[in-house]
C-alpha cells in the first residue's frame, strides 16, 4: 500500500496531505483487522473474501477517478487500506482450517506473501512506465479477479456454523 504515496505526489501533488491520507489509512486498516477478524467468525469465508476481492477490484478500476479531488483520493486509499487488511486474516484463518495439524503453517503463508511484497516495485519500475496507472490498476484489478475465482473454487475446510447471510440457514460441515 506504500505505492499510495506516489500516486498521491503524482496525482494530488500534496506531501503533507498524503502522508495524513497513510496515517488515517493505517489507523483503519487497525480497525480493519478486528472487523474482518469478527466477521470472518460470523459467515462464511468464501463469501467474505469474495466480497472483498471485488470491493478491491472496483476501487482499483476506479482509482482514476481520484484525480479529480484530493478528498476523493483520500476515501479510496483510505477505503483501500481497510478492505485489504479482509486478505491477510482470510489467508491465515483459512490456512489454519485446511492444515489444522501443521505448526509450521503460519510461516509458510508468510514465506508465500514475500512476492506479494516485492511486486508494487516490480509494477513502480517497469510496467507503470510502459502503460501509466491506470493500465497498472487495471492489471493488478485483474490479478485480484483471478484471485476472487480461486476463492470460488477452493475448496474449504469450514468449521461448523450458520452464515448469517445466507437465507437457507445452511451449514458447513468440516470435511474429514
Amino acid at each position: 500500500m506504500n505505492a499510495y504515496k506516489i500516486y498521491g505526489l503524482k496525482t494530488v501533488k500534496d506531501d503533507h496531505f498524503t502522508s495524513i491520507v497513510g496515517s488515517i489509512g493505517s489507523f483503519f486498516s487497525c480497525f480493519g483487522r478486528i472487523f474482518f477478524g469478527f466477521v470472518l467468525d460470523k459467515y462464511s469465508w468464501k463469501r467474505v473474501m469474495s466480497i472483498d476481492f471485488i470491493a478491491v477490484t472496483i476501487f482499483f478500476l476506479t482509482l482514476e477517478l481520484s484525480i479529480e479531488s484530493k478528498y476523493l483520493y483520500a476515501f479510496y486509499i483510505i477505503a483501500l487500506y481497510f478492505l485489504t487488511t479482509a486478505v491477510y486474516n482470510g489467508i491465515m484463518i483459512q490456512a489454519d482450517r485446511d492444515f489444522p495439524r501443521d505448526r509450521w503453517i503460519v510461516t509458510y503463508v508468510f514465506l508465500g506473501l514475500i512476492p506479494a511484497f516485492f511486486t508494487p516495485f516490480f509494477f513502480e519500475k517497469f510496467l507503470t512506465p510502459a502503460v501509466g496507472y491506470f493500465w497498472t490498476f487495471v492489471v493488478i484489478s485483474g490479478i485480484t479477479l483471478v484471485t476472487v475465482f480461486q476463492v470460488i473454487f477452493h475448496q474449504c475446510n469450514e468449521t461448523e456454523k450458520e452464515d448469517k447471510l445466507c437465507e437457507r440457514n445452511e451449514v458447513y460441515e468440516e470435511k474429514e
